[in-house]
């Protein structure tokens, strides 16, 4: 099984990299998945109540689709608005469930000391509380991911993510004066992928985010860049391409 995850700053066009490369795959017959898509697949698996197990079928269905309706933000009539609220209750009700079994799975399958690194980063980065609880269900979510991946191998051909370990440390690093003796800690203990391509340390066109936090200095995101790159390059079992040498002959 391939594991392939992406490096670069933002806007420097990962996922729009990355979709090419799932679309020529997906020509060629292969299925590939994003850790996210993981989860929708298998993490229903671990429910054992029938009833939480489809809750969590219809979850994934809709944040997948990007069914507007199943956000309902918009005020009605009174019957409306009961029924938006029961509606918002339910929400709740399955959020909790997924909630539930990711904790569940993440505390049993934890990599304790790469875990600790981690949410220590989390608390001490220079971001929000609100954001730092984003940043912890991520990290959970990609532990999970990778949990589920190990445990279906004779089912999963390809993963293929934007996002993942790696690419975090544009967050941890963010406005530290120990760049680098914080990445060497965290890459020594980090699940590493099969494959890493590297992108041009150039924006082809930053997005605007409505999180304003996540509008970060493109001069800080190249310092996190550089100093990263250097740590990965020594490190002999880790495959690295750059975008500029991609050939698919390479995955």
């Amino acid at each position: 099984m391939n594991k392939v995850e992406f490096f670069g700053i933002s806007g420097s066009g990962k996922t729009t990299f990355k979709d090419n490369i799932k679309n020529t795959l997906k020509e060629k017959k292969i299925r590939t998945y994003t850790y996210k898509q993981i989860i929708e697949e298998y993490l229903p698996y671990s429910e054992s109540n029938i009833f939480n197990y489809f809750l969590l079928r219809i979850f994934f269905f809709f944040r997948k689709k990007s069914h507007q309706s199943f956000y309902l933000k918009k005020t009605f009539s009174s019957k409306k608005v009961h029924k938006e609220t029961l509606f918002q209750g339910l929400k709740k009700k399955i959020f909790r469930i997924y909630e539930e079994n990711l904790d569940n799975i993440f505390k049993k399958n934890k990599n304790k000391k790469f875990s600790k690194i981690t949410l220590e980063l989390i608390r001490e980065s220079n971001f929000s509380h609100q954001n730092k609880l984003i940043f912890t269900r991520w990290f959970k979510e990609e532990i999970v991911a990778n949990y589920l991946i190990n445990k279906n191998l004779n089912k999963i051909q390809f993963i293929i993510d934007s996002e993942g370990f790696i690419q975090r440390l544009f967050i941890y690093l963010y406005k530290k004066k120990n760049k680098k003796q914080i990445a060497k800690l965290y890459l020594k203990h980090c699940p590493m992928p099969s494959i890493l391509i590297v992108m041009d340390d150039k924006v082809i066109k930053r997005k605007k985010f409505s999180n304003k936090e996540f509008n970060m200095d493109y001069k800080e995101l190249l310092k996190i860049y550089k100093v990263t790159l250097m740590i990965l390059k020594s490190n002999k079992n880790l495959k690295i391409i750059f975008k500029k040498n991609f050939r698919f002959s390479y995955l």
